[in-house]
């Protein structure tokens, strides 16, 4: 595999756009040869890509073995590395790579020789047409890159836009110029003859503020049907603050955004906002969304995946994304009323350099939708993520759309959260170590299995049937005794929603969309207060998010299975957020 992967290292169309260094590791940013942009980080001890092969594995991903083979020119220790045992890297590979590492890296950066270029690529083809350059009068980018270019090829992309095909830079007049001189000030100059292909020199002194200017194009998919419809309304919540963050932090971005019930619901079925990069369009598109029915259990996710190919993607846009988010499988080809195959759109979105995150709401266990949402990732090379809480949709949200900025970015937001005071849930620490590479989508895939799903639930979502006898008293006493026969209540069960206004719960659950009984709405316990025995009580681990309830969580909270009027206290369990039922409207 790893030789396949040296062959195609040296054989296909690949392009470093950009390097720095600190004192402990280096970051490069490269073109592949799909045309997606992928970063590179490298230290004495790892070596990690960006890119769906690589996914924190223990070996070397084509790109990075083009950093060593074609960029370093170390063609004898590229061929050493990749033909290593995998079994050998855990143990020796980091050490025996460290000083090789580095004497192979030290070829990208060299002091600056008095009149030659900064950054300098030269590549054979034109990276429009991926024809010979030959004889052709040729126009070079010399702000970033220095990919040279066709100039009748280039004259027809400038009719479209204004930057490089090749790092999406802005494509200024002036500061186009060819290798050899010549050529009025401030015209485009021509370059004759044919281009040999040259190392890179990097000036150390300027190379930490070289970066790449990405076209983000993203469409956020919402399922608007019963049981999602509240992660619309949590949405809502938060939409001024997510988007300003969104456009702030990362530039050249566009959204989409698509709204979909299931065929049943008419001209609700699909409604969809095109790429914009306003704000305010979005803020009101996702404010006046309507909720829909749904009927049957599959919702159409098979027309979504069809109908964002007619939105008005930028053919330049450098990363192109569908965040998917949704709790149901789509309809096969012979049940929805358009005859689409799903798995044949999602094969068209690859090819269209399109990923896919699918965000899979309220984990049944139904193997069918699981399968969904992972093979559709899979097949477009994006990723599988879960939703437990709707509460975390704004920061998945912002999550992948930093994953598609870049790596820092992702990281720092990481570091956010794990900083915060809202904590992380476990399906949010697995979202950051999919899309981080620290799990591949085997290991995902085996971890959140249907068959994993039904070991882990194994006692429904009840604990009850455990009991225990407890004297009768008067004031409750925590108990962590019984902690290990805890078994969490599965993902859809219960919702934690924040409520920031003097609201009573049927009026919050019919703000949220949700259904209203009596019963079913919880408040945080705050205060002193005297539990009666036919409430309910919720436990809430602060570090995992899991949800506990039944006798045993009672019995932790102090309230024995036969305790009637038991007086608490808040602040006795401080692993836990404690939640009783409400039996009014209140």
């Amino acid at each position: 595999m790893e030789n396949k992967r040296l062959i195609k290292a040296l054989s296909e169309k690949m392009c470093l756009l950009c390097a720095t260094q600190t004192e402990d590791k280096w970051v490069m940013k490269m073109r592949g040869s799909s045309n997606n942009v992928y970063v590179q980080t490298l230290t004495e001890t790892s070596y990690v890509c960006s890119c769906p092969d690589q996914q924190g594995k223990n070996t070397f991903c084509k790109h990075l073995l083009f950093l060593v083979a074609r960029v370093a020119k170390q063609y004898e220790l590229g061929g050493e590395l990749a033909q290593r045992p995998k079994t050998t890297w855990k143990k020796t590979a980091y050490d025996a790579c460290s000083m090789s590492w580095r004497n192979c890296l030290s070829h990208l950066i060299k002091p600056k020789v008095e009149g030659e270029d900064t950054l300098k690529i030269v590549e054979g083809l034109c990276s429009i047409c991926f024809e010979d350059l030959g004889s052709s009068e040729l126009l070079e980018c010399t702000t970033t890159c220095h990919q040279h270019f066709h100039k009748e090829c280039m004259d027809r992309w400038l009719e479209h836009g204004d930057t490089c095909p090749n790092c999406r830079a802005d494509w200024v007049k002036g500061d186009i110029t060819s290798s050899n001189g010549g050529g009025a000030e401030g015209d485009p100059e021509l370059i004759s003859g044919s281009i040999m292909s040259t190392p890179i020199a990097l000036d150390s002194s300027t190379a930490s503020t070289v970066d790449c200017v990405k076209k983000t194009d993203i469409v956020i998919s919402f399922d608007t049907t019963g049981s999602m419809y509240p992660c619309l309304a949590e949405v809502r919540r938060h939409t001024t603050a997510m988007t300003e963050r969104l456009f702030r932090e990362i530039p050249d971005l566009r959204v989409a955004i698509i709204a979909h019930g299931d065929y049943c619901d008419g001209p609700k079925v699909i409604t969809q906002l095109d790429f914009t990069d306003s704000q305010e369009e979005i803020k009101n598109f996702i404010q006046n969304a309507p909720s829909t029915s749904g009927g049957d259990y599959p919702e159409c996710y098979e027309l979504v995946l069809r109908n964002i190919k007619s939105l008005s993607w930028r053919f330049d846009a450098t990363m192109k994304s569908l965040i998917l988010i949704g709790d149901a499988p789509p309809h096969e080809k012979n049940e929805n009323p358009h005859k689409i195959d799903w798995r044949e759109e999602a094969e068209s979105l690859k090819n269209r350099n399109i990923q896919v995150f699918s965000v899979q709401c309220l984990n049944h266990g139904n193997s069918e939708a699981f399968n969904f949402y992972a093979d559709v990732a899979e097949i477009t090379n994006g990723y599988h993520v879960f939703l437990d809480q709707f509460s975390f949709i704004k920061d998945m949200i912002q999550a992948i759309c930093f994953k598609q900025y870049n790596t820092d970015h992702l990281e720092k937001f990481e570091k956010e959260m794990q900083d915060g005071s809202g904590g992380m849930s476990n399906a949010m620490r697995l979202m950051f170590d999919t899309m981080l590479g620290k799990k591949t989508r085997k290991e995902v895939r085996d971890e959140m299995s249907p068959a994993r799903f039904k070991e882990r639930y194994r006692t429904g979502a009840s604990s009850s049937s455990t009991t225990h006898s407890h004297a009768p008293t008067t004031t409750a006493t925590p108990s962590l005794a019984h902690e290990s026969e805890l078994r969490p209540s599965p993902p859809s069960r219960f919702q934690v929603f924040a409520v920031d206004e003097d609201i009573n719960v049927k009026d919050f659950c019919n703000k949220m969309g949700i259904t209203f009984s009596v019963g079913r709405g919880f408040y945080e316990f705050t205060k002193p207060e005297i539990v009666q025995k036919k409430k309910e009580i919720v436990l809430m681990n602060k570090t995992t998010g899991e949800l506990y309830e039944g006798t045993v969580a009672r019995t932790i909270a102090g309230i024995g299975p036969n305790e009637d009027n038991a007086r608490i206290k808040p602040g006795s369990l401080p692993k836990y957020r404690m939640f009783i039922q409400s039996t009014s409207v209140n």
